[in-house]
């Protein structure tokens, strides 16, 4: 029985070193496992790291790169108008506008250009404001078409190279609108049998309200001036604004006509008021 005990002794003993032995060794591995994944994450950290620092110097370059190319480009990167201060530029971009709107009047849906380039009241109630920019481009026919433009090129070149490209093209859109607004008000007044907004087969659409307050305006400068009529008819100046006020005066009385009288004369009215806050100190 004693050596019984004793063998079990022994047996007992070494089953504990083995537990021992192995609780180690798991302790061992534990702890080889946690140092891999710490140098797991140092590595991860580190690449990461790397990576911003190498996405940092090439944002930083392509910054020096491009603030080194609008330095030696400084009309890059922005919108440029100082093209427009050139009155040649102005002046032929807006004849540019205009023949291609007036080409577009003949390709394109009728139904479309008398929709988004012509104005009216019933335009403005149905929310399409842009025909109020859009009509001074539209031409009625070839014969609008050329006159207009005749009256563009040749009182615009005066007016062109005194103000600069930028003046021009605004006293041009100044006018176009004051004349378009004028034309559709007066509509709107007249409208008894209809009432507003309902459609009708009155629109405004023109380059003439724009032209006019050029012209005037050249008319107020140099109204000594001599303007062949017909291309060879010598006629003052002051003369013949005189004329075409007072045949635009009494076209408003003419309600059989198809010409934008009011919107000729609210265009004249945009050039009479730039005079006057522009240059009427000068006289």
């Amino acid at each position: 029985e004693a050596g019984s005990l004793g063998s079990g002794g022994r047996t007992m003993t070494t089953q504990g070193a083995l537990a021992r032995a192995a609780a180690a060794l798991a302790s061992s591995a534990m702890a080889r496992v946690s140092r891999l994944a710490l140098q797991t994450r140092e590595v991860g950290r580190s690449a990461s790291a790397m990576a911003a620092s190498s996405a940092s110097r090439k944002v930083a370059s392509f910054t020096r790169g491009y603030s080194g190319y609008l330095s030696n480009n400084p009309r890059r990167g922005r919108l440029d108008f100082g093209r427009l201060e050139n009155y040649e530029n102005a002046l032929y971009g807006l004849m540019g506008v205009n023949t291609v709107v007036f080409a577009s009047w003949q390709v394109v849906s009728p139904t479309f250009m008398l929709k988004h380039f012509a104005c009216s009241t019933e335009a403005i109630r149905n929310f399409r404001p842009h025909t109020l920019l859009t009509s001074m481009f539209s031409q009625f026919d070839f014969g609008h078409f050329a006159v207009n433009m005749l009256g563009l090129y040749f009182w615009g070149r005066d007016i062109g190279q005194l103000l600069g490209g930028r003046r021009l093209l605004a006293l041009y859109l100044a006018g176009g609108l004051a004349g378009t607004v004028v034309q559709v008000g007066l509509d709107y007044a007249n409208q008894r049998e209809y009432k507003w907004g309902q459609p009708r087969e009155r629109y405004c659409l023109g380059a003439s309200g724009a032209v006019n307050a050029i012209v005037t305006l050249n008319i107020l400068l140099f109204p000594k001036s001599t303007v062949l009529l017909y291309f060879f008819i010598p006629v003052p100046a002051a003369l013949l604004g005189g004329f075409f006020l007072a045949r635009d005066f009494s076209g408003l009385f003419d309600g059989n006509s198809g010409t934008s009288h009011a919107g000729h004369l609210g265009g004249a009215a945009a050039g009479l008021l730039y005079w006057l806050m522009r240059f009427r100190r000068f006289y």
